[in-house]
């Protein structure tokens, strides 16, 4: 089995038929279908059903093509990452945790390169769990993960067992994120966990699980346990209109510049109950051997210029 097999076994299934998929990667049908069946053959299983107005992924099809897919997009990538790259263009790719602080730091990045003729940023915002993976695995030239305040040691063991450096930017403070004008504005100091009994939390989701991401990066999520009004989102955008729309509330980290001004929320210190929990901290990871570009250390630099301690 080949790379070239899977995007022929990919364009199949896009097409839904065998013909127009020849039409679109330039090659004979009876070429393509001999390389689907030898693929096949290869693997044990069928891929396709076969009927008269096309073709059909099979149960272990579908299974297949979707690893497959997740194959193909990690070695473009990576060929991506490694291409020579061409006078004048302006390559950085980020892999982060959902955060404020990241985004506007990756806005001052663009804004200085924003008026250059060739560039291609990207961003990619997941959780923990994803940001170190494609640094790992190469989907992304550095990461910016938060470190949880405990079991420190153990996180960044397991960084270094993958060959991944840790640099510090800064410490987290715990804080209320709620809308501007919410009711608990009102109180003038730091809300407390019996303030916030009567209203609804807004919660990052786990795709994998359908509930609460394994890592409380924020370290304070237990005192929230019994909370049984929960929304659950997947994404920064869906957060903020909710909470902008809602009396609902979230645990968060300090807020980044022009916080109120850009979103509509307010950030409000969270008094905890112990207030012995060592704070979060946000970082950047990178591959060891990796030769860090110009772009990511700029980035870098704006974090720090921006929210270093």
């Amino acid at each position: 089995m080949n790379l070239q097999q899977l995007r022929y076994a990919a364009a199949v299934e896009s097409c839904g038929s065998i013909s127009k998929a020849a039409q679109v990667l330039f090659v004979s049908q009876p070429h393509l279908s001999k390389i689907i069946k030898e693929l096949e053959q290869e693997l044990g299983i069928t891929l396709f059903t076969r009927g008269p107005d096309g073709v059909t992924p099979t149960p272990e099809g579908e299974i297949f093509i979707q690893r497959g897919r997740e194959i193909l997009q990690q070695m473009d990538t990576l060929t991506a990452l490694y291409q020579p790259q061409r006078e004048g263009e302006h390559r950085f790719r980020i892999s982060t945790i959902r955060s404020p602080l990241v985004m506007d730091g990756f806005l001052k990045l663009y804004h200085r390169y924003e008026g250059e003729e060739s560039y291609s940023f990207s961003i990619i915002e997941s959780d923990n769990r994803q940001t170190v993976q494609d640094v790992y695995a190469h989907n992304a030239e550095i990461g910016v993960i938060y470190l949880p305040g405990e079991d420190r040691r153990e996180a960044l063991s397991r960084l270094e067992n993958k060959g991944i450096l840790y640099q510090p930017i800064c410490n987290l403070r715990r804080q209320i994120i709620l809308r501007r004008g919410h009711p608990l504005l009102g109180k003038n100091r730091p809300l407390t966990k019996e303030d916030l009994s009567g209203y609804p939390m807004v919660r990052y989701g786990s795709r994998a699980s359908q509930s609460g991401e394994p890592l409380d990066i924020y370290g304070g999520l237990r005192d929230f346990e019994g909370n049984s009004r929960l929304v659950w989102v997947y994404d920064r955008a869906s957060l903020h209109n909710i909470l902008c729309n809602t009396d609902c509330f979230t645990l968060g980290t300090r807020s980044a510049e022009n916080q109120e001004e850009l979103f509509g929320i307010v950030s409000v210190p969270f008094k905890e109950e112990d207030g012995s929990l060592p704070a979060p901290e946000m970082g950047v990871i990178f591959l060891k051997n990796y030769s860090l570009g110009a772009i990511a250390q700029e980035f870098i630099e704006i974090l720090r210029n921006t929210y270093g301690d």
